[in-house]
């Protein structure tokens, strides 16, 4: 999926607003994620079948198969292929912390969440309300083009409450769940159109992560979350330990 300048921004946005308050930076995050997960760049270990990545951003494999295997109720096949999920990683180092905190970054990040919350700027075009409510996660859809009605092609943000653009816009991006849009697959039309979601989370030792959900299996959201997190913390640890 070709992602807009909008989703960037907001995914931007996103990473910003899950900043941490913490005036010390965290320790640089080291994986060590078992082979089957293809993860790269990285040294492999091949007594241990691990692969040690020291990068500040990498890349990990998690089949539809696994997820399956882990979560019940997800599918680990559909509309035709497999639904693995690529988990990318940006490891938070010490430049990048300073680069996060700095007043221009948090200025930039304010200004992208009240523009979204006022519905001007960027958003000029957003549309939403209650009447759209997402049927599988039960967030509400904020859906960035509208010329009145929302455009099915275009993207839509999950949000756990809608903008009141008489209020104070939020200080922070919890209410920001993801970032989805109505996938048709020309090879099975008969299958309509499905969600195609990306997700970023942070952990909370300040690294951040993103993974992409498909049709039902988007209704799974907070378990595959989860369980994506456990796997990072069973995989971290640091020069410092």
């Amino acid at each position: 999926m070709q992602i807009s300048r909008l989703t960037i921004a907001m995914l931007m946005a996103c990473s910003l607003g899950l900043a941490s308050d913490s005036d010390e930076a965290p320790n640089h995050s080291i994986y060590e994620i078992p082979i089957e997960f293809d993860p790269e760049p990285g040294t492999l270990d091949p007594w241990q079948r691990l692969v040690r990545a020291e990068a500040p951003e990498l890349s990990v494999m998690i089949t539809g198969e696994h997820l399956a295997a882990n979560i019940p109720g997800v599918q680990g096949h559909m509309f035709g292929y497999s639904q693995d999920t690529m988990m990318i990683v940006k490891v938070l180092d010490h430049p990048a912390w300073d680069k996060r905190r700095h007043p221009s970054a948090a200025k930039i990040w304010q200004e992208n969440i009240r523009e979204l919350w006022e519905q001007t700027g960027r958003y000029q075009q957003a549309c939403f309300g209650p009447e759209m409510k997402d049927e599988l996660t039960g967030f509400y859809r904020y859906y960035t083009i509208c010329d009145p009605e929302p455009n099915l092609n275009g993207n839509f943000y999950l949000m756990d409450r809608l903008p009141d653009p008489t209020a104070p816009p939020p200080t922070n991006s919890d209410f920001l769940h993801g970032t989805c849009r109505l996938q048709l697959n020309p090879e099975i039309p008969e299958v309509g159109r499905y969600h195609r979601c990306l997700f970023t989370r942070e952990t909370p030792w300040g690294d951040r992560f993103t993974f992409r959900l498909h049709g039902p299996n988007v209704g799974y959201l907070n378990q595959v979350e989860t369980h994506l997190q456990g796997l990072l913390a069973e995989w971290r640890t640091t020069d410092e330990e």
